[in-house]
């Protein structure tokens, strides 16, 4: 909603002035008043995002407003400044070719001793993080170590429950940007590479109605995995991602008739309520990051925790696969081994 509300605020204050003083137009275009205004106010409720202290100072200032004039407030929050996702350790060195960079858990400092941080450039930035900071080895890119040593830091991540690592560049545009994405931050996650995820082919056996884009396709789609000592079918995850419209169209035409269920049938475990209910007729590939404890999914229910089941985290579909009925498709004792195996441990408690 802000998304909209910041812009129209800049562009009242734009019409306002081009309103009661015609010879601003001499100087600044219409359209270009717009949109400086409304990138100001936009920048400037990224550093303070209180509207009751942006308005006033907004309206004193009119069509001269800066969100450079505006410093943080302890106690109200910012947001986050975004990373790049990357693929691996190797994109995090091609990006930073030639560039000083650093890896880390993730962690972001704006005051220290009362002190704003916020709009420091980053050498004095650097003179407050080495009194709170450890010494650390370098890395360069020169050294084949550099990759090995990432990869073990990003391992070492992983093991302790992190979901990755952030790489930050040290010298080259290496300011904070609040609520921006730029290429000065790198994200490596356990999700994004691919070799670290777990495949699972599961069973598609029910779906919500699409809403937007996806709206007349079904979307998102209940998966589930075969559990045959109890011949039942349990649910693992919604999946809505990874899929073509090419995809989505086929699978609404295949979907349908008597393949469309009137009634959960007794066989199917879920604490899940779709819109539609399907038989079991096909088998995809679903890849995710990590597994999890879950109180809606019934997967391998009793073999990890007493009462509840086993997710899939970020799922998305990778390709249907046509060898496989659905009986044959991944088993709860296949997800709770998998479970038993991932290097980033889950908390499981015997509470319901």
């Amino acid at each position: 909603m802000m998304k909209t509300i910041l812009p129209a605020l800049g562009q009242a204050v734009v019409l306002n002035s081009y309103s009661t003083a015609h010879h601003i137009g001499s100087s600044r275009s219409l359209k270009s008043g717009l949109q400086v205004i409304s990138e100001e106010v936009t920048e400037a409720y990224n550093v303070i995002p209180n509207l009751d202290l942006l308005i006033p100072s907004l309206m004193s200032k009119g069509i001269n407003f800066s969100g450079s004039s505006l410093e943080m407030v302890p106690g109200t929050p910012i947001p986050p400044m975004l990373a790049r996702i990357t693929n691996g350790t190797l994109h995090v060195l091609t990006s930073f070719q030639n560039r000083a960079f650093t890896c880390e858990y993730k962690y972001v400092l704006f005051f220290i001793c009362l002190k704003d941080l916020f709009h420091k450039v980053k050498p004095g930035f650097l003179e407050f993080a080495k009194e709170i900071t450890v010494e650390a080895d370098e890395a360069y890119l020169s050294n084949e170590s550099t990759v090995t040593n990432i990869n073990t830091f990003f391992e070492d991540a992983c093991k302790s429950s992190c979901e990755g690592i952030m790489a930050k560049t040290l010298d080259i545009d290496a300011g904070y940007c609040a609520s921006k994405r730029t290429d000065a931050w790198l994200k490596v996650k356990r999700d994004y590479i691919e070799e670290l995820g777990d495949s699972l082919d599961l069973v598609p056996i029910g779906a919500w109605y699409g809403n937007g884009r996806k709206a007349g396709w079904y979307s998102p789609f209940l998966m589930a995995c075969y559990n045959p000592d109890a011949e039942e079918f349990q649910s693992v995850c919604r999946v809505m991602s990874g899929f073509s419209d090419e995809f989505y169209k086929s699978m609404k035409e295949f979907f349908s008739g008597e393949k469309i269920l009137s009634r959960k049938p007794p066989y199917y475990q879920t604490d899940e309520s779709p819109d539609l209910w399907f038989s079991a007729e096909v088998v995809w590939e679903i890849r995710g990051a990590d597994f999890t404890i879950s109180p809606v999914h019934h997967s391998a229910v009793g073999l990890i925790h007493p009462s509840r089941g086993i997710s899939v985290r970020l799922p998305r579909f990778v390709r249907p696969v046509s060898d496989r009925k659905p009986e044959d498709c991944t088993t709860a004792a296949d997800i709770a081994c998998m479970f038993n195996s991932q290097t980033r441990k889950m908390y499981v408690g015997t509470e319901h």
